[in-house]
């Protein structure tokens, strides 16, 4: 079955996660953790800049911004891939497949994936704190020790660690993407929702505001880019940005 190419942001910002082969452990001792740490450490530039990382047990999550994406990612994947196996004296793959990504084109996204990744060990029920979970990034947003994750533009946002906290804290039910993937919409497909929820009407035919409404309905529900939605509805890019908030 043929790959599909991997979707671009024009923002260069990217959801990453990699998963175990068959949901299998791929951190299981401290120096685990650490190694891939290392890596990160030694992958991080301004070519790969690093926001945010959240390692469980069975899965990674990151927040990226790179124009080599893949290169980046899988130089990281083959190295513990490698050092995890010469460890354990196992052979074969240790990731699931190819690592999954989705696109951030958008601040207000940008935070809520950050939310979402930091919050994973709360609801695992590992902490009951972002704060308390040793390995993530939530530690490097205000503190004074230096770090590879890029943390500069965490200050436009938050002026205050406890704003921050707070954000952090809050309960998100948004869909957002995980190891089960979310599917991926193809035009077609957002078509036929836009003429269930149309009917017999045009798109255009609705006012600013019932298009905005179905913007936001199509983005919450395919996490399609903006430009697909464009391409879609015919709604400039600019428009479509600022709607789907």
């Amino acid at each position: 079955m043929p790959r599909h190419a991997r979707q671009r942001s024009v923002t260069h910002v990217y959801h990453v996660i990699l998963r175990g082969i068959n949901r299998m452990m791929i951190f299981c001792e401290n120096d685990d953790w650490q190694f891939f740490l290392h890596l990160l450490k030694q992958q991080a530039s301004e070519k790969f800049r690093i926001y945010c990382y959240c390692l469980m047990t069975n899965h990674i999550h990151l927040i990226v911004e790179s124009e080599e994406l893949s290169r980046g990612v899988h130089r990281i994947a083959t190295r513990y891939a490698m050092w995890f196996n010469h460890k354990y004296k196992r052979c074969g793959y240790l990731f699931q497949d190819r690592f999954k990504s989705e696109v951030i084109e958008d601040e207000i996204y940008l935070l809520q994936c950050f939310r979402y990744i930091l919050q994973n060990p709360v609801k695992a029920g590992i902490c009951t704190k972002a704060s308390l979970y040793t390995w993530s990034s939530y530690c490097n947003y205000f503190s004074s020790y230096s770090s590879f994750i890029y943390t500069e533009f965490l200050n436009t946002f938050f002026k205050k660690e406890k704003d921050f906290e707070n954000y952090i804290s809050i309960v998100d039910e948004g869909q957002y993407m995980d190891i089960d993937q979310l599917k991926k919409w193809n035009n077609q497909e957002i078509k036929d929702i836009c003429n269930q929820k149309l009917g017999n009407k045009g798109i255009m035919e609705l006012s600013q505001e019932d298009r905005i409404l179905l913007i936001q309905e199509l983005r919450q529900k395919t996490h399609a880019s903006i430009r697909q939605l464009s391409e879609v509805t015919g709604i400039s890019r600019y428009n479509v940005r600022y709607w789907k908030k």
